[in-house]
């Protein structure tokens, strides 16, 4: 796995993660980029082997939508919301909040495993444009308020 590139976005005080983990990031290859813009996080995205989403507290987290609607195979922590976001083992794969054995098992799984990554990504970027497609939202939406506005 030393052959990989991690890329860590958001505002990060390493100095603060490195006290607390023991481990310097330029040491284990992992690169804190900071705050980034949608564009550069884009990019990044339709690059990366996997998306990681570590959140310990979260209901349907955007990153994780943004991730499968580009292709991108996502491994998350099952916490909140995002076992509705992810079928486990075949659109993204759901892990134990507090297993970090387990993450790092599926983020090595998914970096060897070529194909099974490629399948992975293409069935949660087609789960995410149905989930996410605007007109049938707006039809259900509008189908929702007809359903009420009838029964007055």
């Amino acid at each position: 796995m030393e052959d990989f590139e991690w890329k860590v976005f958001g505002d990060i005080n390493p100095s603060f993660i490195e006290r607390e983990c023991k481990i310097k990031h330029n040491e284990v290859n992992v690169h804190l980029m900071g705050v980034a813009s949608a564009q550069q996080i884009r990019e990044t995205l339709l690059q990366a082997t996997a998306y990681i989403h570590t959140s310990y507290i979260d209901n349907s987290p955007n990153s994780l939508c943004e991730a499968s609607l580009l292709g991108i195979s996502c491994i998350a922590n099952n916490v909140g919301g995002v076992s509705s976001l992810i079928e486990d083992g075949k659109t993204g794969y759901l892990v134990p909040a507090n297993d970090p054995y387990q993450m790092a098992f599926l983020m090595k799984f998914l970096a060897e495993n070529k194909d099974i990554n490629i399948e992975m990504g293409k069935r949660a970027k087609e789960v995410a444009m149905k989930r996410h497609d605007r007109t049938a939202i707006v039809n259900r939406v509008m189908d929702i308020y007809a359903e009420i506005l009838s029964k007055e």
